[in-house]
């Protein structure tokens, strides 16, 4: 059987004129349609809008449901998206939830300098410089006295690191005058 009769042969087509095209065959077991082509397990909706649009969707993009309807596969309902975008845009999970929040739980804007990416986490600087000071009051005591000792131990180091930063701030003021 060719790929366009496999393919019209498993949709049902909606009364409605813009509604979804739901696939019949093949489930993935988390609601996508399945189907071979060529040999080679795929997604209904990938090969449905491949065939419809005739371009191959590049390697590690997506095809998202506009309808959210996991069956459909009428090409009008699919776009190829990003990995990170299908994520955000389609998800209630933690992830999508963040990447929308455009204030802090204390009502600051996260935005502009106010705005620390930590390993692609988003961070409020002035939440974030609240919360050091609040640690280091409580922690101030500790702090000092391993600080003391690591001085101590190296005396050495610090007075190399001092003397070399001194000489290369005398030769920038030479430099510079």
């Amino acid at each position: 059987m060719d790929f366009v009769t496999k393919l019209y042969g498993k949709i049902s087509l909606s009364d409605d004129p813009l509604g979804c095209w739901n696939w019949l065959g093949a489930d993935s077991g988390r609601g996508y349609g399945r189907m071979q082509v060529g040999g080679v397990q795929t997604g209904a909706h990938r090969a449905s809008y491949e065939h419809f649009y005739g371009v191959k969707i590049p390697e590690g993009m997506f095809t998202d449901h506009i309808c959210r309807n996991r069956k459909c596969v009428r090409p009008d309902h699919l776009r190829v998206v990003t990995p990170k975008q299908n994520s955000i845009e389609n998800s209630t999970g933690i992830c999508a939830t963040n990447s929308n929040k455009t204030h802090c739980k204390e009502g600051h804007a996260l935005s502009g300098g106010n705005l620390i990416d930590m390993n692609g986490v988003r961070v409020c600087r002035a939440c974030s410089k609240e919360g050091n000071a609040r640690w280091y009051v409580r922690n101030k005591s500790k702090c000092s006295a391993s600080h003391r000792e690591w001085a101590i131990k190296n005396r050495e180091y610090l007075n190399a690191y001092q003397n070399e930063w001194r000489r290369k701030r005398t030769l920038i003021k030479y430099l510079t005058e």
